[in-house]
């Protein structure tokens, strides 16, 4: 039961995802890209992975400015999309968890991340194509924490 939950799950995120960035896809081509994964969680004004539950820096690397350092922040979205586009990013995988836990952040930040998208593109200004990374963490979770071997 708990498998095809999962699995319900999974095909209920690949349509969100789908229907937040169809027009972002990347097309076929034989043209090597440079791709990278993006981790859009963090939350100033709540410290979400930013400090852990214990007070300790949740941070490996500290971005240069704090400032509206948010997933609720389509500034903070354009600023990454910009500067990822300047670096010659073409693909961006935002880092989707989408498990009951996760989904306060994860699917919030997918509508901010494609409405900074779509104020971008109205505005002429390049943005990497999008991409889906499904962190399998969240099937973990969504099993209850028992670490169970999935076959997708």
């Amino acid at each position: 039961m708990k498998l095809k939950r999962l699995i319900i799950l999974w095909m209920i995120t690949i349509s969100f995802f789908n229907i937040l960035f169809s027009k972002y896809a990347v097309k076929a081509s034989n043209n090597k890209l440079v791709t990278t994964y993006f981790f859009y969680w963090y939350d100033i004004y709540t410290s979400r992975h930013i400090i852990n539950p214990d007070g300790t820096d949740a941070l490996t690397d500290h971005p240069k400015d704090m400032k509206d350092f948010s997933y609720n922040s389509v500034n903070w979205f354009k600023k990454e999309l910009k500067d990822m586009t300047e670096a010659g990013i073409d693909i961006v995988l935002p880092v989707y968890w989408g498990s009951s836990q996760e989904k306060i952040w994860s699917y919030y930040g997918l509508k901010v991340m494609s409405k900074a998208m779509d104020e971008l593109t109205k505005s002429r200004v390049m943005t990497p194509k999008v991409g889906m990374f499904y962190d399998t963490t969240a099937l973990w979770q969504e099993n209850g924490g028992i670490k169970t071997r999935f076959n997708l």
